[in-house]
């Protein structure tokens, strides 16, 4: 089977690829280079309708970071409009939350995208997962940037990478359903950060003004999108196959730097 996966060389993309080792993979992204590899931007739909010549499956890991401002539209709404447009069968990797009539503007793209792949006809699968943890994690970039954070109180069910990318794996031969995949362990945002590295914490009634000030001003490309999603929780009923809690992944990782 020869599938393509769209953002196949970012974070996710790299635990994807490697589920689907007994498979013929292409992966494209906006850089260049490889023999398995197509250079597509999903915004345009030649890039996309020459990328998905000769596959039998397309799985879409593309997306923009909520942390940040974006084109939200252009990539998560056109960009699945082009994909869709091929007529290819579909894995389309939403997130938790999503809903077209969020005022979150990332959540509301991701839900309105939701909504084209499930009125198009085709076969597909879509996946929500929770907070993302695996190396290369862009939580953890963030994390090892700042000295300190919030005690937010906000839930979430941090779901490894790893496991995730088995699930798409299970799918390619029969992409069906919406799946919700959240970790076994159920925690706050700051216990999510204060487990990953020693943080120094600020009481949530101080950071609080300070942030919205700095998304309502758009300091360092944050958004009011950011300071709404501070009172979302990010959980679900949790998928038999999310088996790696977040706690020993961290033990785990922390042994391997030691030995080295």
């Amino acid at each position: 089977m020869k599938i393509l996966v769209l953002g196949g060389r970012g974070f996710l993309g790299s635990y994807v690829t490697k589920a689907l080792a007994h498979h013929t993979v292409i992966t494209g992204d906006m850089r260049s280079g490889g023999k398995k590899h197509r250079q597509v931007d999903i915004t345009n739909p030649n890039d996309v309708r020459k990328a998905v010549t000769g596959v039998d499956l397309v799985i879409n890991l593309v997306g923009l970071s909520p942390l940040k401002q974006g084109p939200f539209q252009q990539v998560h709404v056109n960009g699945v409009l082009n994909i869709l447009a091929t007529k290819k069968p579909l894995i389309q990797i939403s997130a938790l939350g999503a809903d077209s009539k969020s005022e979150i503007e990332y959540l509301k793209t991701k839900g309105v995208a939701e909504e084209l792949v499930q009125n198009s006809g085709i076969a597909h699968a879509i996946i929500r997962p929770s907070v993302l943890f695996g190396t290369g994690a862009e939580l953890f970039s963030q994390l090892d940037r700042i000295p300190i954070f919030p005690r937010l109180p906000t839930k979430v069910q941090p779901v490894y990478a790893g496991d995730v990318a088995k699930v798409i794996a299970s799918l390619v031969h029969k992409p069906n359903g919406i799946h919700e995949l959240a970790g076994p362990t159920e925690m706050t945002m700051y216990e999510f950060a204060a487990q990953y590295r020693k943080i120094l914490p600020v009481p949530f009634v101080i950071f609080k003004p300070f942030f919205w000030i700095a998304c309502t001003l758009q300091v360092a490309r944050l958004s009011k999108n950011q300071y709404k999603s501070l009172f979302l929780n990010n959980t679900a009923a949790q998928h038999p196959a999310m088996i790696t809690t977040y706690s020993d992944w961290i033990k785990k990782e922390r042994k391997k730097i030691i030995e080295r």
